[in-house]
Parts: C-alpha cells; sequence; structure tokens
C-alpha cells in the first residue's frame, strides 16, 4: 500500500494543474485525495477529482468529499438474471451485455471555487514573489492586512487550502523547477526555496513528493547531484 501511495503522489507531481483526474473506483479515490493533501495539492482548485460507485461511507468522510459516479446497478442486476436464466435454458447470452451510469453525484472535490478575490489574488502573488525568502503565515497575514484568522478563512473558502499548505506548494513548484531546469547543488536548491537546514529541505521534498530531491532531479531527466 506505501508503494501504491508514492505512486500516486509520483504520479500527482507530474501532471499539469489544473487538471482533472477519474478514480476507477471511490477507494482509489480517497487515495488520490490523501496523496494530494500529502502534496499541499487542492482539491478541486488544482485537481478536480470523481470517482466510482458512490459509496456514501467512503465519500462522505473524505475531506473533501468526493463526488462520484452512481452505475446503473438495479440494470446491472437485470442484465445478470437475464444471462442467468439464458444459461439454465441451455442458451448463450448474446454478446456483452452492457449497463450504465445512474448519476454523478456532486459533491466538494468538483466544486466551482471564486477566483475574484483581490486579496487573495494579491497574497497569493506575494506567496510566489517571496517564497524563497523563509516566508512565514505571519508575513502573508501581515501582507493581507486583517486578523489572522480572517486571512484563513478567506483563504479556505477561494482556495481549498491553508496559507501554510500554499506556501509549502509554492516552495515545492521551486524546488521541483530548479530540480528539472538547473544544475545548481541540492543545497543551493534548498537555500533558494528558503530552507535554512538542506536536512529539512531533504525531509519536506520526500514527504511531499514522495522522492529525494536527487530522485527527483534523476527521474526528471537532470542527472546533477
Amino acid at each position: 500500500f506505501n508503494s501504491f501511495m508514492r505512486n500516486i503522489r509520483k504520479f500527482l507531481s507530474r501532471l499539469p494543474r489544473p487538471c482533472a483526474i477519474f478514480a476507477a473506483n471511490d477507494i482509489v479515490g480517497e487515495c488520490v485525495l490523501e496523496a494530494a493533501a500529502a502534496l499541499g495539492c487542492s482539491v478541486p482548485r488544482e485537481f478536480a477529482l470523481v470517482g466510482v460507485d458512490n459509496d456514501r461511507n467512503v465519500c462522505e468522510n473524505t475531506s473533501p468529499t468526493l463526488s462520484s459516479i452512481m452505475l446503473d446497478f438495479r440494470r446491472a442486476g437485470i442484465c445478470a438474471g437475464e444471462a442467468l436464466e439464458a444459461l439454465l435454458q441451455g442458451r448463450r447470452p448474446q454478446g456483452n451485455l452492457l449497463f450504465g451510469v445512474s448519476e454523478v453525484v456532486h459533491r466538494q472535490s468538483t466544486r466551482k471555487f471564486r477566483r475574484n478575490d483581490p486579496r487573495i489574488a494579491s497574497a497569493l502573488e506575494y506567496v510566489r514573489q517571496h517564497v524563497c525568502e523563509g516566508l512565514q503565515v505571519v508575513d502573508v497575514v501581515r501582507h493581507m492586512d486583517c486578523s489572522r484568522r480572517l486571512a484563513e478563512m478567506r483563504f479556505r473558502e477561494i482556495t481549498g487550502h491553508s496559507i501554510l499548505t500554499c506556501i509549502r506548494r509554492e516552495r515545492r513548484a521551486l524546488a521541483e523547477r530548479l530540480l528539472r531546469e538547473t544544475d545548481i547543488p541540492i543545497a543551493d536548491v534548498a537555500q533558494a526555496c528558503g530552507y535554512a537546514h538542506t536536512n529539512s529541505f531533504r525531509k519536506d521534498f520526500s514527504a511531499l513528493t514522495g522522492q529525494s530531491p536527487r530522485q527527483y532531479r534523476k527521474s526528471s531527466g537532470t542527472q546533477h547531484s
């Protein structure tokens, strides 16, 4: 299972954003949500996600809740019964028996979100410009010129995640770009991403991507250390 989750994190880290993901079933969808959270990615702002089966025990107990396709199991049962009846009568069922979709149950993982909040837009741009400077949540709150509670509430409402998650996501994106596109030493990558200690960078990067910085650089085709 750990290997499966590492593979999902690796897969998500290489996807363009925003994009939509179709999970084979709700259990896989739940795993994708966990992997996205580990990477600091927002669902549905970066990844819109839909599963299959509409298992309410799964879909309504994830964060965010999971949109899912409800299959027409009633029709599936009828098809199975008709096929069994044919076999009992010595007849072979004709071709594949098909059944379709009952409905798509929309939940938070595919919800629309507002992009037109100028304060949040300004804060996101501030994070992008200053993430290499050891940026902290308090710096973003100060830039937004409001209380920390209000800043966090607005961030979650508009982006779907916390200010800290946004900072970590931007640091990861910068680190990935530097590892892919340059040959500077990993210690310098850590410093460029606002880390005071290289070991802290290695630990955070591995937790977010499922790979060490060296492994990521090698897999991206830039073979330097």
